[in-house]
Order: C-alpha cells, then structure tokens, then sequence
C-alpha cells in the first residue's frame, strides 16, 4: 500500500437557519478558489450537512504536507476566515493539524 502524506483539518460549522444553501454555494465556492490558488498543498474539502439538523455541517479540508505547507496554511486560513457571515456562522474547530501532533504514522 502506498503512503499518502495528508493532513486533515475538521470543523462544524453552525449557520442560520435559511443560509443553508448559501453556505453550500460558499463552501463550493471557496474549494474552488483554494484548488487554484493553493492547489500543490490544497486537496479539498469534504460537506457533510448532518441529517437530523439541516443547519449542521461538517467541513473536512485536506492538504498534502509538502514542503513549505507551513509557509502558506495561514494565508489559506487566513483568507476562510476572513469571508465576512458575520453572527449567522458559527465555526468550531473539531481538529486542526496545526494543533495538533500526528502519532501514527509518524512524520519523518
């Protein structure tokens, strides 16, 4: 089996009711963007709306920890964090790569 380096960063994310579809087109949107800004680290995300709540999202947002990913995860979280929902999204952090340290496999 080969090894694929890949970093994980999860959120849920709480939107209003009625900005559902917003925050699906936002989410589209800004994978999109990422893909073709930071495409060499970038991988993707995953949307998974939580079926009991229609409000309730899951973002997993993937990235390849290549050289230099250290350099740029700010200005990629910088830039997703920065979009301006105001009050009508909350977003907590489930797990970050950046906060946390990888046991298995371990990074060489």
């Amino acid at each position: 089996m080969n090894y694929v380096d890949i970093l994980y960063n999860v959120n849920e994310i709480i939107v209003d009711l009625g900005l559902e579809k917003s925050y699906r087109e936002f989410s589209c949107n800004l994978d999109t963007y990422l893909l073709n800004k930071y495409g060499e680290y970038y991988l993707g995300l995953q949307l998974y709306e939580i079926n009991e709540r229609q409000n309730h999202f899951y973002v997993v947002a993937s990235y390849d920890n290549d050289y230099g990913l250290g350099l740029i995860i700010g200005d990629i979280q910088k830039y997703i964090y920065d979009y301006k929902w105001k009050n009508s999204v909350k977003r907590i952090s489930v797990f970050s790569f950046t906060t946390s340290t990888r046991a298995v496999p371990p990074l060489y």
